[in-house]
C-alpha cells in the first residue's frame, strides 16, 4: 500500500495545535467536507497514542483511498 509522509513547520502555539487535534472529529469534516467525509476516534483522548480513522470524500485524487488510520 502506498504511503505519504509530510512534515510541516507550523507557526502556532503547541496548546492551540493540540486543542485542534483533539477536536479533529468535528473540525476536519467541517473544514474540508469534499475531502474528509468523517473522522472518528477509535481509541484515546486525542493525545499521544490516540488511534483515529478518516473516511475520505469524493474530492480525493484516489477513489481507492477510502480510509486512513493514524496514531498521534
Amino acid at each position: 500500500m502506498p504511503t505519504l509522509e509530510v512534515q510541516e513547520e507550523l507557526k502556532v502555539e503547541v496548546n492551540r495545535l493540540w486543542k485542534a487535534s483533539k477536536d479533529a472529529d468535528t473540525l476536519l469534516p467541517k473544514l474540508v467536507p469534499e475531502f474528509i467525509r468523517s473522522h472518528e476516534r477509535l481509541q484515546g483522548d486525542g493525545g499521544p497514542g490516540t488511534v483515529c480513522i478518516v473516511h475520505f470524500g469524493p474530492g480525493t485524487s484516489d477513489p481507492q483511498a477510502l480510509l486512513l488510520i493514524y496514531i498521534l
